[in-house]
């Protein structure tokens, strides 16, 4: 479903896929589909943060967005199935050269001018201790 749009988008000027790949099979899969087609992956950018961070953000969300299954558990579980799932993909981009790694605990600004950086000036984003 997304090789028309992929292929289309990557001849005019590139493209953002948001969320995918989520595994390491979806990912490898991905890079050989993209050889076949001519289309290169140029980064990967992975947004970071401490669980606490995230689940104060998601348990925040809760109330306004109407999320009654955003709770401490729900969120405990889906950051655990990210790590196993999901985290596999940090060192997979990393090794191959595209990782741009964000530290998203600080404000949304800057967490958009780190990318941008990274994206439009080749420039490697600073990773913070926290």
């Amino acid at each position: 479903m997304l090789i028309p749009a992929v292929v289309e988008a990557a001849a005019h000027g590139g493209y953002i896929l948001d969320g995918f790949p989520r595994t390491l099979p979806q990912a490898t899969a991905a890079a050989e589909l993209g050889a076949q087609l001519g289309v290169t992956l140029h980064a990967a950018v992975y947004l970071y943060a401490p669980d606490t961070v995230l689940t104060r953000r998601l348990l925040a969300r809760a109330g306004p967005e109407g999320r009654a299954d955003d709770t401490a558990d729900v969120i405990r579980h889906r950051l655990q199935v990210f790590a196993e799932t999901t985290g596999p993909l940090v060192a997979y981009y990393q090794k191959r050269g595209i990782l741009v790694a964000v530290d998203a605990d600080q404000p949304p600004e800057s967490v958009t001018a780190e990318i941008e950086s990274a994206l439009f000036h080749g420039e490697k984003p600073r990773v913070r201790s926290g």
